[in-house]
């Protein structure tokens, strides 16, 4: 439910546009196989020593928070390091753990979360 939700407000519940927005978005998650990505993919222990963000509790509305410290990263070097296909990758993993940590305070709290905070951090 939280996820039809999510894409009837992206289209201002205009149901044809939310079902397309919703398929296309299937469709490019099954092409990249993002469902898999938590499963499958092991992060790269450089990458995770360099890549300056994490997971912190919860804000006010019960949203998970991740503080993405992008003042403390070398993105240059990550991105010589690594490349897009790397960084993507870890990007998409962070957006899918973010996921499953509002389908966990969603049980927890018994109200539908169905987002979560990114704090970026610039210093």
């Amino acid at each position: 439910e939280a996820v039809l939700l999510r894409f009837l407000r992206a289209r201002d519940f205009k149901i044809d546009k939310a079902q397309d927005m919703l398929l296309r978005s299937l469709a490019w998650r099954k092409q990249y196989q993002v469902d898999r990505l938590l499963d499958t993919w092991e992060v790269p222990q450089p990458l995770q020593e360099y890549f300056s963000g994490g997971w912190h509790h919860h804000d006010s509305e019960d949203r998970p928070v991740y503080v993405l410290r992008l003042g403390q990263m070398d993105i240059k070097g990550l991105f010589k390091t690594f490349g897009e296909t790397g960084l993507l990758k870890y990007l998409l993993r962070i957006e899918e753990e973010g996921l499953q940590r509002t389908e966990e305070a969603t049980s927890q709290t018994g109200k539908p979360i169905c987002s979560w905070t990114c704090i970026c951090d610039l210093d």
